[in-house]
């Protein structure tokens, strides 16, 4: 673990980026205290089906919603929602 001021990190930040990105921890001092930690941000690793069978979906998901204009007027966010008369 290496440390940097405040003043030497702004001035070489894209150095030590380069050596965050290769591991190295580096330390951020502001008067000989440490302020902050410069360290790669590292990806979870995925696990596939980790739902098991725990997703399902309906035989009718593609199906075509019967009344779909009365769904919309009563969805709470189209609830403020007018039509436009078409003149403007």
């Amino acid at each position: 673990m290496k440390t940097y001021s405040v003043h030497t990190s702004q001035s070489q930040l894209s150095k030590l980026l380069q050596k965050a990105l290769h591991g190295e921890e580096i330390v951020i001092t502001n008067r000989h205290k440490p302020v902050a930690r410069l360290t790669p941000i590292r990806s979870p690793k995925r696990k596939l089906g980790f739902l098991g069978n725990g997703v399902w979906m309906s035989r009718d998901f593609n199906a075509p919603v019967k009344d779909f204009s009365r769904l919309i007027s009563e969805t709470s966010l189209y609830s403020g929602y007018q039509r436009s008369s078409g003149a403007g």
